[in-house]
């Protein structure tokens, strides 16, 4: 499996959108090793790989500029409140935020649904892997505070819902 420029800007997101000391990525025979704190900086020794025939050829070939493709919308954190009554829904994991199964498809819910503890409210996607957003309890949608493709952050507020009573 070859590593993308898709590929890459999402790693790069990842990084420059979370906080860490020492962080090691691999990934599609890609291994990363990030370190802001000097004393964890490892000498390149350490990491020995056997690079396959022409990898050096794609490494310098992804090192290449490619034209930007259209940047994904960045969540706008503005309200974090939940209104008195009403319980939070908040992102699992961070990484890109998606209101529907699939692009074209109708969306897991829409602000004034009814939801049973359990039900997805939509997903969240890291390299490729989708985590599940689930109610926590039954209750209506009363508001989502992120929009479809938007980048969320770990713990950030994605639904607001109103319990049944």
């Amino acid at each position: 499996m070859e590593l993308t420029r898709g590929d890459v800007d999402q790693i790069l997101q990842l990084i420059d959108r979370v906080e860490f000391d020492v962080i090691d990525i691999e990934w599609k025979g890609l291994k990363l090793h990030l370190s802001r704190d000097q004393a964890a900086v490892r000498a390149p020794a350490q990491d020995a790989v056997t690079a396959a025939p022409g990898a050096k050829d794609k490494q310098q070939e992804a090192a290449l500029p490619v034209t930007e493709e259209e940047p994904a919308p960045q969540a706008q954190i503005t309200d974090t409140a939940v209104p008195e009554g009403c319980t939070g829904v908040s992102a699992p994991t961070m990484g890109t935020f998606y209101r529907a199964p699939e692009p074209g498809s109708d969306p897991f819910v829409t602000e004034g649904a009814t939801v049973q503890a359990g039900d997805t409210l939509g997903t969240i996607e890291v390299m490729k892997v989708f985590s599940a957003v689930t109610a926590e309890i039954a209750g209506t949608i009363r508001e989502i505070r992120v929009e479809d493709g938007a980048l969320v952050e770990y713990g950030q507020l994605l639904f607001v819902v109103d319990p049944d009573g």
